[in-house]
């Protein structure tokens, strides 16, 4: 053993420089070479700043050209006498509606929008388009004719009183189903409205909103960071990976308990902190866009003054509730709602149009429209 341990000694000293000026010789190379790496990391800094500030230009110059563009094309569409504004509204009411497998999911989600705005007046339940939906009320009088889903906003404690009423309504519950839905993509509890049938795709997404007792910068960064903490604490959990793999996973399917009761954990958190509350009082300041949706670091925030009282308005032929001043919400959203959208070709599908292909799926969604028990009124 003691040979063994000389050996590898005298290998340790036959590996080691043999003077002091070995040493210094080794240190100035490390030396060198530490600055020609300061150097190198200096130039490629410089790169990155010049690629940084030409991408920056090349956006500028190719919104000003779409600006240019859109400047010169609406000129030329305005009629005499008409200001540009209202040419804008002629051309979007004028847009041909959408055709094929596109129409017949949106006259299918149509259909399904008109039976729950009755269902949900006869029940003094308050709803309101929101998002795209709302925006194709005010810009379109219907559907965007590339979009395909409905969008409505709820507070919560309407959205558990719609949950009780269809499970426990018999004629209603044949017809419908209302389905928690958690998306491990983006971390978020959603509630979808659907025809009974399985083979109808046609749904509807209801977002939560809470009431807001009041609002300013530490409470805008305070529910923030709760939305983000919640979405950590869900990465983190021991069952994520497989639901991460299983994707949207319905309420009553495997680990939804649990998902389920981190979502109440934070939402609670909220309430405690007096940054959401169940009820409205005449000092409440607005509704905002619940803790369990998509987005962390965005506050979709409305003031009750631009929500309510709820307004009706024209959405394909009857009506829907939408926020009080409708106009400066979706500008809150969406900026000029009258310039060309980005998204015309590349606006996301939630129904596959292959599946819009199906005689079965095209059968079931002509079917609930044809028996909508609403269609007259």
């Amino acid at each position: 053993m003691a040979s063994v341990f000389r050996r590898l000694f005298r290998g340790l000293i036959d590996r080691c420089p043999s003077s002091k000026r070995s040493i210094r010789d080794l240190r100035a190379q490390v030396g060198d070479l530490q600055t020609r790496l300061t150097r190198m990391q200096e130039i490629l800094d410089g790169q990155l700043v010049h690629i940084l500030e030409n991408q920056r230009m090349l956006h500028v110059d190719m919104l000003t050209n779409r600006e240019h563009s859109s400047l010169l094309g609406w000129s030329n569409y305005r009629r005499d006498n008409e200001s540009d504004l209202d040419a804008r509204k002629r051309f979007y009411y004028s847009l041909p509606k959408a055709t094929g497998s596109v129409r017949l999911i949106q006259r299918g989600c149509a259909s399904l929008l008109n039976e729950f705005a009755e269902i949900a007046r006869e029940h003094n339940l308050q709803y309101w388009a929101d998002f795209g939906t709302l925006l194709g009320v005010v810009r379109h009088r219907g559907f965007i004719p590339w979009d395909d889903d409905v969008d409505l906003g709820m507070i919560r404690e309407d959205i558990d009183t719609l949950l009780n009423l269809l499970q426990n309504d018999e004629e209603l519950s044949k017809r419908y189903r209302a389905v928690l839905v958690f998306d491990p993509y983006v971390c978020c509890r959603q509630l979808r409205l659907r025809y009974k049938n399985p083979e109808n795709p046609s749904f509807i997404d209801i977002f939560f909103y809470d009431y807001l007792p009041e609002y300013n910068e530490q409470i805008r960064r305070r529910f923030i960071e709760i939305r983000k903490t919640l979405q950590d604490d869900l990465r983190s959990q021991p069952f994520y990976d497989e639901w991460l793999k299983g994707g949207y996973r319905e309420d009553g399917a495997k680990f939804t308990r649990e998902i389920e009761s981190i979502f109440t954990k934070y939402r609670e958190i909220a309430q405690n902190e007096n940054i959401i509350s169940k009820s409205s009082t005449n000092e409440t300041y607005g509704v905002i866009y619940g803790i369990d949706n998509v987005d962390a670091e965005s506050i979709y925030m409305v003031s009750c003054k631009n929500m309510f009282p709820l307004n009706q308005d024209q959405f394909e032929d009857f009506s829907v509730c939408v926020p009080n001043d409708a106009q400066k919400i979706l500008y809150s959203y969406y900026g000029n709602i009258y310039q060309l959208p980005a998204d015309m070709f590349s606006h996301f599908q939630h129904v596959s149009r292959d599946c819009l292909e199906n005689q079965c799926i095209i059968n079931a969604i002509e079917e609930d429209i044809a028996t909508n028990p609403y269609a007259t009124k």
